[in-house]
């Protein structure tokens, strides 16, 4: 099972490594005046109203640096709460 955050262009600002998105989450909720930005960890987002892509995106697969031993958890900024289940 897979989940599909949805969200329209103006309800996410892509994705990004966690420990960035508590400050951009922060500037959201200042800029938009919207305290329901939040970060989520969905395995793909789907953006009904974008032009370029076609189809959920895939999150980019946590990583580890090497040299640092340090993880990097990627997730998604929005402020959308609709997130589907579905089958693989």
């Amino acid at each position: 099972m897979k989940t599909i955050l949805v969200a329209t262009v103006g309800q996410h600002i892509g994705q990004m490594p966690d420990y960035m998105a508590d400050d951009e989450v922060d500037r959201m909720r200042r800029q938009t005046g919207n305290q329901n930005w939040h970060k989520d960890y969905s395995d793909e987002l789907d953006c009904p109203d974008d032009c370029m892509y076609r189809g959920p995106v895939k999150r980019t697969k946590d990583w580890k640096n090497p040299i640092t031993g340090r993880i990097y958890n990627y997730c998604w900024v929005t402020c959308s709460n609709n997130v589907i289940k579905v089958d693989d």
